[in-house]
């Protein structure tokens, strides 16, 4: 077998009830279970993974992804289809999956390991291992349950990778918990793949599947959407969601409502980003150049507006900005405008751009809110950086 994992044609599907009885008498006086209907989770998921690959799994929640995984695990067996691995397979799928929350961080640690088919003398031979990898060497005789969401990723992790599987399945877990603990994470699973072993990671983090990953699956609905180079993938996915008006990448005011005329002199109708190729995207890497497309309508513009522009954090921080220049005047009607960026100075991360329009004086807000249009840098200039700026320049050592 060429392949590290080969995957045809799984389906599964669960049954969904529409009402639960309370109680065996209470079934019994029905005379019937309760009524149900089918939900298929995958439905004919057909792929292939190589040796030595890291595949990105994204999709929306309920797509299948969790699903897919478990599947694949032996959590779940399969209505129809099939797949074959070539070598052990260990999953980190769900937060204090495989831990006791009365046993110590020190049980625990055999009995993840027996979970995932480590011998105990295995286990004994790496525990010095173990605990220096996820740091918690002063919390090992504490019991599991006093443990924060954070620490019970990094010994799951930890025990996961000493198992020394030749394919590893993550499924979100790794974006709970401390930066620090992330980026070794990040990078251990960058070296596990580097040594030939295979790695299928579900994350909703898109810059960090964008960066990692090899290739790309996109499941939507349980079936399998998109396939391919993961800035291509990527890119799709997230054009689907804005034009379904499911991703914030659409112009919303800061409240999530479409702004009207009717409370405000100017409303912004529409944001768009493009690359550099001339198409709509919202995904860029640093450094790249876009411009950003504004239509605004209005029925009575006043006089002396300005236009002002920023980059915010999803949070709402200021990043870039504030560019405030005078607005072309306008009586009534629509007019457009396009600024150009020569190059997005942002590390991987989502951000947001903010449009909005104020008098000479910047006292009065003439759009009810600030226009918002999400967008995400999906690689860094350099691998392994922090922060949202993009630090230019370069080391030079004599």
């Amino acid at each position: 077998m060429t392949s590290a994992l080969e995957v045809e044609g799984l389906s599964k599907s669960f049954r969904l009830y529409n009402r639960k009885t309370q109680s065996l008498l209470e079934r019994l006086l029905m005379g019937r279970v309760s009524a149900w209907r089918p939900l298929e989770a995958l439905h004919e998921v057909s792929f292939t993974v190589k040796p030595g690959t890291l595949l990105g799994l994204i999709g929306r929640n309920g797509s299948g992804k969790s699903t897919l995984l478990k599947v694949l695990s032996g959590i779940y067996v399969a209505d129809r289809g099939h797949y074959r691995t070539a070598g052990r397979m260990a999953g980190l799928l769900e937060l204090g999956a495989g831990f006791h929350p009365e046993l110590t961080g020190r049980e625990n640690i055999f009995l993840n390991g027996s979970i995932l088919g480590i011998p105990a003398r295995t286990i004994r031979q790496q525990f010095d291992r173990i605990v220096e990898f996820s740091g918690l060497e002063d919390f090992l005789d504490t019991p599991i349950r006093a443990y924060s969401s954070g620490m019970v990723v990094r010994l799951g992790f930890s025990v996961a990778m000493a198992a020394e599987p030749e394919i590893l399945l993550v499924d979100e877990v790794l974006g709970v918990g401390d930066t620090a603990f992330a980026v070794k994470s990040v990078e251990t699973i960058r070296e596990f793949v580097r040594n030939g072993h295979t790695v299928i990671f579900v994350s909703h983090d898109l810059p960090l599947v964008t960066e990692l990953s090899d290739r790309v699956l996109w499941l939507e609905g349980g079936q399998l959407r998109g396939e391919g180079e993961p800035a291509n993938v990527v890119k799709d996915y997230l054009n689907l969601l804005r034009h379904q008006d499911i991703s914030p990448s659409t112009v919303t005011s800061a409240t999530g409502e479409m702004p009207s005329l009717d409370h405000a002199p100017i409303i912004v109708e529409r944001l768009q980003l493009w690359d550099i190729n001339g198409h709509e995207s919202t995904l860029f890497n640093t450094g790249d150049p876009a411009n950003l497309y504004v239509n605004l309508r209005a029925l009575h513009a006043p006089k002396d507006a300005y236009i002002q522009l920023s980059v915010r954090s999803l949070q709402g921080e200021t990043l870039l900005g504030p560019i405030t220049v005078p607005l072309p005047e306008f009586v009534e009607g629509s007019t457009g405008g396009a600024f150009r960026f020569h190059r997005l100075p942002l590390n991987k991360g989502e951000y947001l751009i903010a449009v909005e329009v104020w008098d000479r004086n910047l006292l009065e807000r003439y759009t009810p809110k600030p226009a918002l249009l999400r967008f995400t840098i999906g690689r860094s200039s350099h691998p392994g950086v922090t922060g949202p700026w993009e630090i230019p320049g370069d080391w030079e050592w004599s």
